[in-house]
């Protein structure tokens, strides 16, 4: 199994719509790829560890070979914890 990617920063970016004006991101995506040889099944499950924290593949299968299966992220800024204003806080999305 090969994950795209080890951390997600979600942040601020530019809109697109008003240039100068900046929105938070509220979304990102990842890969996860099936690396074994042709037949090889992989059934893997993400895991978020804080209520504000989305995922859309809990439990996925992927036959060898196939195209990686692209995982996304959603926080929800408006839930309590995140709406009090933190600077920073984190929270862990596992794949096992």
């Amino acid at each position: 199994m090969t994950v795209s990617t080890a951390a997600l920063h979600f942040g601020t970016q530019e809109n697109s719509v008003v240039p100068g004006q900046f929105v938070y991101e509220l979304q990102k995506t990842f890969t996860v790829a099936n690396t074994g040889d042709n037949g090889t099944t992989l059934v893997f499950t993400v895991e978020a560890d804080k209520p504000w924290i989305t995922v859309n593949a809990p439990i996925t299968t992927i036959v060898a070979p196939a195209a990686p299966v692209v995982v996304t992220v959603t926080i929800d800024r408006e839930y309590s914890d995140l709406a009090k204003g933190l600077a920073f806080t984190e929270g862990i999305v596992k794949v096992k």
